[in-house]
């Protein structure tokens, strides 16, 4: 196997050091400038002291998530007198399932993946709160969701944010639902691994290769076979292909087994029956395909069979993002589908999604409070996605493989990184994604500022074709 030479590896770990040194200052300021913001607002308030004579409106998000999350901060950055938001999901954590894999082989990697969701309690406007349960059924006509324990949330605005499901242990299950349930997981999952002598990885996308890469490279000095397989031709499907030539090296090169354009008949516990008859057998075998958006009837289907008609069953929204026929019903990140955008479903979409979503509701509620019309479907009071946002008629499209610890490939749309750099991006990403959903002010700037960042680039210097760039270059 490839070694990760000494300077390589202390090059990534020194720089992410770093990194989390500034992060951390930056935050501290953050936080105090907040502390000063909010005590300017409580006299403004007892000097303003205005009553809303209807009340806030009533916005249910159901997931909390990329999007579900990004939808909540996105309208809690408005005035908390027009809003109440309320936030459901099973779990009682936030988990960045983007990196969940290497938390397999470095267990108490999970802490720094997660973060209670009791933080939505604490917004500095008390306009918002967090309720754990599972949705069973929305009714649209008295406009209240139901959850499993006989409790029901009415709603004047409602955001279906519930992402996707996936074959354990990837991703938490409802039988994972606290943190402690979720750790449990993961540690069986790790002492199977290491117990394990042949692992076998079904799917060669970004989820099984990137698996393969920790895998071989937490255990270069114990004889571990992994082998992946998988029914295409090549690994990552969808993927640039100077991104997918350097992760096809970099597996070979670590001793990874590619069984590529290899269908399969049976998976059992300790084996693959592939089509030709033969077997492999393997002490652990993890599926790593199945992605399918989250709209079992636990989370609505009552009410979202008709809308229901996208890609997998996903929920067809139409270019505001609203439900069809629903105009107060909204659905972002991975359990929506817009036929417009068809595009990928990653945390960097789903936060787009979710910040037009709560644009367009904040809309329809002023509408409302002013007495006019939103007039949604004539495009005169509503905001298209994705253009509406920051005037790109596509999102970029950017993804960030890891190798194992020290090593990935980065893309943005026609760019593609490779090496130790995409490696410490990943990490940036991971850390401030997880501060954000911790309601940290560092991880909250971060991103409004990486996503305008992103869709000016990609408006600019680094369109999504190349025939684009051309054009961008020769004007």
């Amino acid at each position: 196997k490839m070694a990760v030479s000494a300077l390589h590896a202390a090059a990534v770990d020194g720089t992410i050091w770093l990194l989390w040194v500034i992060l951390n200052v930056l935050d501290a300021f953050l936080v105090a400038l907040r502390k000063i913001a909010s005590f300017a607002d409580v006299i403004t308030d007892h000097a303003n002291n205005d009553d809303d004579s209807d009340g806030p409106a009533r916005i249910v998000i159901v997931g909390a998530s990329f999007a579900g999350l990004g939808a909540y901060r996105d309208l809690l950055r408005h005035k908390s007198d027009e809003i109440e938001v309320t936030v459901i999901d099973y779990k009682d954590y936030f988990e960045y399932t983007p990196g969940i894999l290497r938390a397999f082989v470095e267990p108490n990697h999970l802490s720094s993946l997660t973060c209670p969701l009791s933080a939505l309690n604490k917004n500095k406007n008390g306009a918002s709160r967090f309720v754990q349960g599972e949705v069973i059924g929305v009714d649209a006509t008295t406009q209240v969701v139901s959850l499993n324990d006989g409790n029901q949330i009415p709603y004047d605005y409602l955001i279906v944010a519930t992402g996707s499901t996936y074959p354990g242990p990837i991703k938490a299950t409802t039988s994972q639902s606290t943190l402690a349930q979720r750790q449990l997981s993961i540690n069986q999952s790790a002492r199977d691994i290491d117990a394990a002598n042949t692992i076998i990885i079904i799917g060669g996308g970004a989820v099984g290769v990137e698996l393969a890469a920790e895998l071989v490279d937490k255990y270069r000095d114990r004889q571990k076979r992994v082998i992946i397989i998988d029914v295409a031709p090549t690994i990552l499907p969808g993927f640039r292909q100077h991104s997918v030539d350097y992760a096809l090296r970099w597996l070979e090169d670590n001793g990874v087994e590619l069984r590529l354009d290899t269908s399969f008949d049976r998976i059992d516990d300790a084996s693959v029956t592939l089509s030709d008859g033969s077997k492999i057998f393997a002490d652990v075998i993890f599926k790593c395909f199945g992605v399918a958006p989250a709209t079992a009837s636990k989370y609505g289907g009552r009410l979202l069979s008709d809308a229901q008609d996208g890609p997998k069953g996903s929920i067809v929204v139409n270019n505001h993002l609203q439900v069809e026929g629903q105009e107060n019903i909204f659905a972002a990140g991975d359990v929506c589908f817009h036929s417009k955008s068809a595009e990928l479903k990653l945390a960097h979409t789903a936060h787009v999604n979710a910040s037009l979503v709560a644009l367009n509701v904040l809309r329809l509620v002023r509408a409302a409070k002013n007495g006019t019309e939103s007039r949604s479907h004539g495009h005169d009071g509503l905001l298209s996605y994705p253009d509406g946002l920051f005037g790109n008629e596509q999102t970029p499209k950017i993804y960030n493989v890891s190798l194992g610890k020290y090593d990935a490939s980065l893309g943005f749309n026609t760019l593609v990184m490779n090496g130790p750099l995409p490696a410490v991006v990943k990490w940036l990403i991971e850390w401030t994604q997880v501060a954000a959903a911790a309601n940290r002010p560092i991880g909250l700037v971060f991103w409004v500022v990486a996503d305008w960042t992103s869709f000016f680039l990609g408006r600019t210097i680094l369109p999504m074709t190349e025939t684009a760039a051309r054009s961008k270059k020769a004007q």
